[in-house]
């Protein structure tokens, strides 16, 4: 074996040592660390060998059958079921009863009396009113209970889409309203400007928040804006278009792209009257008479207006005053002044006597004459006549 080989060379290497034992101590030490070195060679060749070639056991090292030992265990152990938690009950916190409201003593009531402004029409039908216009809306009021109304009663709007130009939204009651008595509501609006109908309307609380009697309601249409329509490129206007015979007119026209115009009365010729592409003239027609304007426009179309001045009938004069001055008696010896004024057209003004011509005039305003030389009875007659026709009245002289 290699270990009794080992062992036989230390024996003469401690043989040799000795017999030089001559040269002292050092050379005992020189051997002691020859023999440390050798030992220790000689362990670490065996553990070499120990690890290169390890001998084979049938049952396996120690640490073999630990681990089998642990995988065994650890395959047959049993499952330990998970505890289940139940959580404790809830804790319930008391809760305060609601108070309870105290009875009032009194009652509320409202009565619509009268629509101050913006009452619906015959037949319920809507106020039509101008796009965007400021308006004031009112309501008669009766405290119909028997709570008084003072500071803490408020009106509120009405949900709507109606703008209404108040400083707050909810308007506190003036004053104080006993039972029985009136109060006058006035709120302003701002009418819409899109066309429609609308609704709105206010109502009032008490102190508590409730609603006091049915809302107060005002309904009202915005008109339609009229529609813009296109200029006429010709126009022919008159004023006035009615007259007496003798009075005139004046025609007017203007026109848009013309190139030439003419103006004559209807069924003359055209061409012997030219005028003005815009202008106006002076008619005095004898009876009625229909005008014509024949305009030539930038592109040779011909465009044509028609206007007629009617020649109204007369009335017959008007007498407005017909007296005798100084008074319808006078002493034999006097003379008697006769003063009129007429309205109306007047041709002549004729003064007869007892049915005789007297005097005439064709003045609308005048006067004349009498010394009668007898006394009695004299019969004065004013005769006024006019195109629309004739007048006449009667006054009575009496000579003393």
């Amino acid at each position: 074996m290699h270990f009794s080989r080992r062992t036989s060379v230390i024996g003469k290497v401690f043989q040799l040592t000795s017999h030089y034992t001559g040269f002292g101590g050092n050379v005992r030490w020189i051997f002691f660390m020859l023999v440390i070195i050798l030992v220790a060679g000689f362990v670490l060749s065996s553990c070499q060998n120990f690890y290169q070639n390890p001998s084979p056991s049938p049952t396996g090292t120690g640490i073999d059958r630990k681990v089998l030992a642990v995988i065994t265990a650890t395959a047959t152990a049993t499952a330990i079921p998970t505890p289940t938690i139940t959580p404790p009950p809830p804790t319930l916190i008391p809760q305060e009863p609601p108070p309870t409201r105290l009875p009032t003593s009194c009652q509320d009531g409202l009565e619509l009396v009268l629509e101050l402004s913006l009452a619906p029409g015959p037949g319920a039908s809507l106020p039509v009113l101008p796009p965007g216009s400021e308006i004031e809306k009112g309501w008669r009021l009766r405290n119909s209970g028997t709570c008084t109304w003072d500071s803490a009663y408020l009106f509120a709007p009405e949900e709507s889409n109606v703008v209404w130009a108040v400083n707050s939204q909810l308007v506190p009651l003036t004053g104080q309203v006993q039972a029985g008595e009136m109060y006058d509501f006035w709120v302003k609006l701002t009418a819409p400007r899109v066309p429609g109908s609308y609704q709105a309307g206010w109502s009032l609380h008490n102190s508590q928040g409730e609603a006091v009697g049915l809302p107060l309601t005002v309904g009202f249409e915005i008109a339609a804006l009229p529609t813009e329509t296109a200029q006429p490129k010709v126009s022919l206007a008159a004023s006035p278009l009615e007259i007496l015979r003798g009075e005139d007119a004046i025609i007017s026209w203007s026109t848009t792209e013309a190139k030439a115009a003419y103006f004559y009365p209807f069924g003359q010729t055209w061409w012997q009257h030219p005028v003005e592409v815009n202008g106006s003239i002076l008619v005095e027609p004898d009876q009625t008479t229909t005008y014509e304007l024949r305009a030539v426009m930038g592109d040779d179309s011909i465009e044509f207006r028609r206007i007629t001045i009617v020649i109204k009938p007369f009335d017959a004069p008007k007498i407005v005053t017909f007296r005798l001055e100084p008074a319808s008696v006078i002493d034999q010896g006097q003379c008697v002044d006769l003063v009129w004024r007429i309205n109306g057209r007047v041709n002549t003004v004729k003064v007869f006597r007892d049915g005789n011509f007297f005097v005439e005039s064709e003045k609308e305003v005048g006067s004349t004459w009498d010394c009668p030389a007898n006394t009695g009875f004299y019969t004065y007659t004013l005769q006024v006549s006019g195109p629309g026709g004739t007048t006449e009245s009667n006054r009575q002289l009496e000579v003393r």
